[in-house]
């Protein structure tokens, strides 16, 4: 029996090998790896099984009618399996907003991060209404259903529309472009309400409800108005 004790993974095994004739020892350690990276492989996929069928739940049917049961029989898990990577409905769904969140950050610092906040904040506004209007009435409500029931400061940390926006705007101040009196908190408070106010109409009106263009016009004069 060979000793695996290590915080390197590997580490023990191959430390373990001394002595034995080096291709008995090759293959030892290359089944030993290749084990792992299938236990590896056979965790993530059973990660997005999981996640997948949440996201088709959700936004079809909406979250209040997910159940554990549903969803386990949709990704093709046990509940046992199920429960090895989260605790409840609402872990789940927390882990959904934090990989929505993460998209927003990828793209930010893809395509927002280095223009000038003038035009980070348009694009950012453009990027919300299409983020919008691309999701399912269902999963919208479920978003703002699960942030609403959260501490502000938690909410802020899942929600990366806000993150982002938080950035832009100091990223703006910092660097001297926006010449408003208003301070950051006071931008930042105005932006995310009218954000906050066009996915909730979307949802009250069942989709059928975007800012038109003569909004978006208005909505931009402001925001040009912080750099005059």
């Amino acid at each position: 029996m060979f000793s695996c004790i290590s915080t390197v993974p590997g580490e023990g095994v191959l430390s373990s090998l001394q002595g034995i004739p080096g291709i008995f020892k090759i293959e030892i350690s290359a089944y030993y790896y290749e084990r792992m990276n299938k236990k590896e492989l056979q965790y993530q996929r059973t990660l997005d099984a999981i996640r997948k069928a949440m996201d088709e739940i959700v936004s079809s049917e909406g979250f209040d009618n997910l159940t554990i049961r549903d969803l386990c029989k949709r990704a093709g898990v046990t509940h046992g399996a199920f429960y090895n990577y989260f605790s409840s409905k609402d872990d789940l769904y927390t882990d959904r907003l934090r990989r929505l969140s993460s998209r927003f950050y990828e793209q930010y610092e893809k395509e927002l991060k280095n223009l000038h906040s003038r035009d980070a904040l348009k694009k950012y506004f453009d990027e919300f209404v299409l983020f919008i209007e691309t999701r399912s009435v269902p999963m919208l409500v479920a978003v703002e259903k699960n942030l609403i029931s959260r501490p502000l400061e938690e909410e802020d940390s899942l929600w990366g529309t806000k993150r982002v926006l938080r950035d832009i705007i100091h990223k703006g101040v910092e660097e001297g472009e926006i010449k408003s009196p208003l301070s950051e908190s006071d931008i930042f408070e105005y932006l995310q309400t009218l954000c906050s106010g066009i996915s909730k109409r979307f949802c009250i009106t069942n989709g059928k409800s975007l800012p038109n263009s003569s909004l978006k016009s208005e909505i931009f004069r402001w925001i040009d108005s912080l750099y005059q």
